[in-house]
């Protein structure tokens, strides 16, 4: 819609001239046009059901039947399989054994290293002690 403002004395142009004519351009759209454009509290959209043709409101319907009911058997799906421990992953067993292992291994490996160290410090502390005894021997 176009309307037609008079010209206000406070518009004026650049040399103080008054403006002939304002043009404030709208939406055309009316109230009753965004409402049908405005969601509902869970986000989704309005629909008026009595503006459909039979078709619509039947593929509406079995949609809408189809989306609840896909809903109910996928929660009680859900508890059923929690109810009856199927939940947990196939092989999971087999993974935490393989992890149980591996960490057995690091432990191991661990170990060992510091019985080396252990070992090699006192290899090293009896070739200190040899060599002193060696040089007390020379020495006398």
């Amino acid at each position: 819609r176009i309307n037609e403002v008079e010209p206000d004395s406070s518009l004026m142009s650049s040399e103080n001239n008054p403006v002939d004519r304002v043009i404030s351009v709208t939406d055309s759209s009316d109230e009753s046009d965004t409402d049908n454009r405005q969601q509902t509290e869970n986000g989704t959209p309005n629909t008026y059901t009595t503006e459909m043709t039979w078709p619509q409101y039947l593929w509406y319907g079995s949609k809408l039947a189809g989306r609840k009911v896909l809903a109910v058997v996928d929660y009680f799906g859900e508890k059923l399989a929690w109810f009856f421990g199927i939940t947990s992953p196939r092989f999971g067993y087999a993974v935490q054994e393989w992890e149980r292992t591996k960490l057995e291994d690091e432990l191991e490996k661990k170990a060992l290293e510091k019985l080396k160290k252990q070992a090699e410090e006192k290899r090293m502390q009896r070739l200190a002690q040899m060599e002193e005894q060696a040089d007390n021997g020379n020495t006398e």
